[in-house]
């Protein structure tokens, strides 16, 4: 008799040990995925591309801009919009909704907190990192408070109501609006799979975002070019998380190799044909398994196929049987 090649009587040398290896379970598992991440992050694909793109776009704006007003002017046609808009007379109960800390990083650091803390509760290690990730962006993604000296509005300009005071450029509310609440967005939307929610989920970001900007100058704590940049700002921000978010997702995502081969049951033995319907005929087959399983514990058992046997399966043959 012989089996897959082997004379009858010959021992199976068992292949190499291959231990149980299961997602996180390496000690490096995440230096692994941080550098998987990274070099997912580095392809030239053309979603990579786009983010890349916006990045030098929205950071090329903010630079100029902060050249150009470098020496804290207002312009004239900002002025003519200020008083505009803090013409028009909308309920109260609007612009409260934006005058709560929810709009603002330093303010809301705590609703940051509570949603990092949410996600990592839902075993969203990595969206809950990214999340924290928003309250440092924000405060590097406003550095032309720090350079840029321009009032904000106040009674010195003619027919406009404001706060008065400095710092007034970029508005850090706007940014904050479109980063913030724009990467939760995003997170939302992999989950939401209909068209229709998945359309009114980023009509309400928007929306949002738009009331922020508008209430900043309407009650005359920021000039429009501020609030243009904040959100200039805040896409060029939200593009980075989506991006980290995508690459880093995709390198930690299980796959198929990180599990260890189970080993066969009775069922798929049957099925592969190394084992018959008939109980007879097991016998030989059953005992050499046992027999290796007790002797070479968390050995791999070799995967056999239909193509090793030489014929159709036949009560009382043999099915490893060659004529």
């Amino acid at each position: 008799m012989t089996r897959l090649g082997v004379k009858s009587g010959q021992r199976i040398r068992p292949p190499a040990r291959r231990q149980p290896v299961r997602p996180g379970g390496r000690p490096n598992a995440a230096l692994t995925a941080l550098k998987d991440g990274a070099r997912l992050a580095a392809t030239p694909s053309r979603r990579n591309i786009i983010h890349w793109l916006s990045w030098v776009v929205t950071t090329s704006i903010v630079l100029a801009l902060t050249l150009v007003l470098l020496d804290g002017r207002v312009f004239g046609w900002e002025q003519t919009l200020e008083r505009r808009v803090q013409a028009v007379s909308i309920p109260g109960w609007i612009l409260d909704i934006t005058r709560n800390p929810l709009t603002d990083a330093y303010e809301g650091a705590l609703v940051v907190l509570l949603a990092a803390v949410a996600a990592w509760l839902m075993r969203g290690r990595l969206e809950s990192a990214l999340i924290a990730l928003v309250y440092p962006l924000h405060v590097v993604g406003n550095f032309p408070k720090a350079i840029v000296e321009r009032e904000r509005p106040s009674e010195l300009f003619d027919g406009i109501i404001g706060v008065g005071g400095g710092k007034s450029f970029p508005s850090g509310h706007a940014e904050f609006a479109v980063t913030f609440f724009g990467f939760l967005t995003y997170l939302a939307l992999i989950h939401v799979r209909g068209p229709v929610q998945r359309v009114a989920l980023v009509s309400l970001w928007m929306a949002w975002a738009a009331l922020v900007g508008f209430d900043r100058i309407h009650e005359g704590r920021h000039w429009p070019l501020d609030v243009a940049a904040g959100y200039v700002v805040g896409i060029g921000l939200l593009s980075g998380l989506i991006w980290l978010h995508h690459s880093l997702s995709r390198a930690t995502r299980p796959t198929t190799a990180n599990y260890a081969m189970p080993t066969p049951s009775k069922t798929s033995l049957v099925a592969t044909g190394l084992q018959s319907t008939h109980p007879a005929s097991n016998l030989g087959a059953t005992a050499e398994l046992v027999e290796l399983d007790k002797s070479e514990q968390n050995y791999a058992t070799p995967q056999v196929g239909r193509q090793h046997v030489a014929g159709p399966v036949c009560p009382g043959v043999h099915p490893l049987q060659t004529h």
